[in-house]
């Protein structure tokens, strides 16, 4: 691809004959159209030689860290649409630099700058001179454009870009911005379109303000697009069971199909959630005012009821366009601790009417999950807690409720309805799916479960309850938990796409995300299919246009984005908390081996570090890939999965996230390693650098 110009001619001579586009070419980014999509062209094309000019949408790997702009040119695989509409998937760039990284700079002397790479993996700093700096200043977030090497080895760089000057904790959040190229404000169309919303009207709504709706949400919650209220259902052919009505925030009113709102919410895809910040999907206006389920106001929302049986079966459903007025604003833990009998001036006069017929409500839909053998795995994560200046004040472990596992529970029943409604009516649905662990990560989990004494039989049919069983049989938390995580890694990837294959996790044979437009533009695109339901009409138009784009893999990658982003930076914000505790000693378990280390899981804090196997020099210490173990040829000493072990902490790095150990030996072993010869040590360790 070095010779363009070689490539492009070829291009010319193979399509005079309009017989189509080959599936591998390279093409240039052009503009957007009305709907958000980027359409590409063809390298090299004219009409005169190749005929009317065909339409390419790019579709562009959202999970990567560069956004397209025009003029970039790509190596793509074509899928062709139609007659003269093509999709292209992005196999590689061509023209844009894969050497611009994000970093740190530092000013180490008065003539000379280093810049610190935000990459994990990156193990060294780059030069950059002086004249190369756009004047930023030493602790400053860049972007950088490498250079050509110096004779040396080392690599140089200059500034191209930098970001607002900011001290590293409170640059952490804006680190993952920028480096998944995260969309963090709107355009003046998009801003001007959100200020001048139509306000909604009742007409068409039935109207449910009297109902004594509530939403349950974090402390620290801003968009409540949810509300919920449960009562037992009188019709005596359904003794026992309950009435649930599920409200969502009607966003499809207010983010009309085509409109800029529409095209910036399809390409930021969701709101992605920082420990400190949120980038919303929608401007503020919206997602925390108009749309947002605010106490004591009016709100249009797209709301299901829904029938269960005393077993909580789903047997009938029915969706509207409704008017509501939540009566309360509530957090998971007051809930909770109103149910368990501690209720406060709120929720002490909500609890009969409303906080005790929802758990009995939700108490049904637990009985039903159990039944159906969903896949009961939970990972505990970290939550940064943050001062009121916004510093770290401490890293705990997230708490589950009950009051959450109502909450999720209220959403999945509804959720299925959405998808239920819109298969029986034929109308297209984007389907959250989610396939059955693959043979290869169930081999690796058998492994690894050996190594821990739990068998995993592999010659039966893979079910959630299967995974649900081994976790019963564990009595021990800390194993339990490490079990839970390696489970979970040998699931598949959930995901949005057109074609159903059913929910192996939630045991489903249909699913979709209907709950959280506010937060996801796969559930607004559901809405809108409701709404065509609703209507008597037979299709979305806007849904099954996009359906022909390979929404699926748009979303689900945007979802993986977000994903990463948050991973980045809680790995950062926990490094920055043990920068100044460099020295302590810590309790933890090994969570993972590899050729390279060890992963060990620091406990009190479910914070993850590294041990390299370069820094553990009291033995040469070789992989067994089938008993996932770390062996010293000389000592025999054993590091493996699920070991508890002591490390200190000797490097933490909130750049990078990268957080370094190394273990305590036990004397027994280093008596073994101090009787060997010296001479002998230092053949060990010299061929293992070799």
């Amino acid at each position: 691809m070095k010779k363009m110009g070689s490539v492009e001619n070829q291009f010319k001579k193979r399509h005079k004959v309009p017989r189509g586009l080959p599936k591998v070419t390279i093409v240039e980014t052009g503009h957007k159209n009305l709907d958000g999509d980027i359409l590409a062209i063809p390298t090299g094309w004219s009409k005169k030689n190749n005929g009317p000019l065909p339409e390419i949408f790019l579709a562009t790997p959202a999970a990567k860290t560069y956004a397209p702009r025009i003029g970039d040119r790509f190596l793509v695989r074509l899928r062709r649409i139609s007659k003269n509409t093509y999709e292209a998937k992005v196999i590689r760039p061509i023209n844009i630099s894969s050497e611009e990284i994000l970093g740190i700079i530092k000013n180490i002397k008065p003539d000379k700058w280093l810049l610190q790479p935000i990459e994990k993996k990156s193990k060294s700093c780059i030069e950059i001179a002086p004249s190369n700096t756009m004047d930023a200043k030493t602790g400053q977030l860049v972007r950088v454009k490498i250079l050509a090497n110096h004779k040396s080895g080392v690599k140089a760089a200059k500034v191209i870009e930098k970001f607002p000057v900011e001290n590293i904790e409170n640059q952490i959040g804006l680190i993952s911005i920028h480096q998944y190229a995260i969309p963090s404000s709107f355009s003046p169309e998009t801003i001007n379109e959100a200020k001048n919303v139509k306000p909604a009207t009742p007409e068409g709504r039935i109207d449910l303000r009297l109902k004594p709706f509530i939403t349950i949400d974090g402390h620290d919650a801003k968009d409540f697009d949810d509300a919920i209220f449960a009562e037992v259902d009188k019709n005596p052919d359904n003794i026992g069971g309950y009435q649930i009505f599920v409200a969502i925030a009607d966003v499809s009113w207010y983010v009309r199909p085509g409109s800029a709102l529409d095209i910036s919410a399809y390409e930021r895809g969701n709101s992605v959630y920082l420990p400190d910040m949120v980038i919303p999907m929608l401007p503020e206006t919206l997602s925390n005012g108009v749309c947002s389920l605010l106490p004591k106001k009016d709100r249009p929302c797209l709301t299901v009821k829904l029938w269960i049986d005393r077993k909580g079966n789903l047997i009938n459903h029915q969706f509207a366009r409704t008017l509501i007025r939540s009566a309360a604003r509530l957090t998971y833990q007051q809930v909770q601790s109103a149910h368990d009998g501690n209720p406060d001036k709120v929720t002490k006069k909500l609890l009969k009417s409303v906080i005790d017929p929802i758990y009995a409500a939700y108490k049904l839909l637990k009985s039903n999950r159990k039944k159906r053998g969903v896949l009961e795995v939970t990972h505990p994560e970290p939550k940064i807690i943050f001062d009121e200046n916004g510093r770290i004040q401490s890293i705990k472990t997230r708490s589950t409720l009950e009051s959450h596992k109502l909450i999720e529970e209220f959403m999945i029943t509804a959720n299925i309805a959405a998808a239920n409604a819109l298969e029986k009516k034929g109308i297209s649905c984007i389907y959250r799916i989610h396939e059955k662990p693959s043979k290869e990560k169930l081999h690796t989990l058998s492994q690894v479960l050996d190594t821990l004494g739990i068998k995993l039989s592999q010659n039966k049919c893979v079910t959630p309850t299967i995974f649900n069983e081994i976790l019963s049989r564990i009595e021990k938390p800390p194993l339990k938990k490490l079990v839970s995580t390696w489970i979970l890694r040998s699931q598949s990837k959930a995901e949005y796409s057109k074609n159903n294959i059913g929910h192996f996790g939630l045991s489903l044979e249909r699913y979709c995300h209907f709950t959280s437009p506010i937060r996801r533009y796969s559930d607004l695109l559901i809405h809108h299919a409701l709404i065509s339901y609703l209507d008597k009409s037979t299709s979305s138009s806007r849904l099954e246009k996009l359906l022909a784009t390979n929404i699926g893999e748009h979303l689900s990658s945007l979802e993986r984005r977000a994903i990463a982003a948050e991973r980045d930076t809680i790995d950062r914000y926990s490094a920055h908390y043990l920068e100044s505790q460099i020295g302590k000693t810590v309790k933890g378990h090994i969570s993972g081996v590899g050729k390279f280390g060890l992963f060990v899981a620091i406990d009190d804090i479910n914070i993850d570090g590294f041990i390299p196997v370069s820094t553990m020099t009291i033995d040469y210490f070789h992989f067994d890939e089938n008993l996932h173990q770390l062996v010293g040829r000389s000592t025999n000493q054993k590091f493996q999965i699920g070991d508890d072990i002591d490390v200190r902490l000797i490097e933490a790095n909130p750049i990078t996230g990268g957080i370094l150990l190394e273990p305590i030996y036990k004397t027994i072993y280093l008596n073994k390693t101090k009787s060997k010869s010296r001479k002998s040590s230092r053949k060990k360790i010299r061929k293992r650098k070799i």
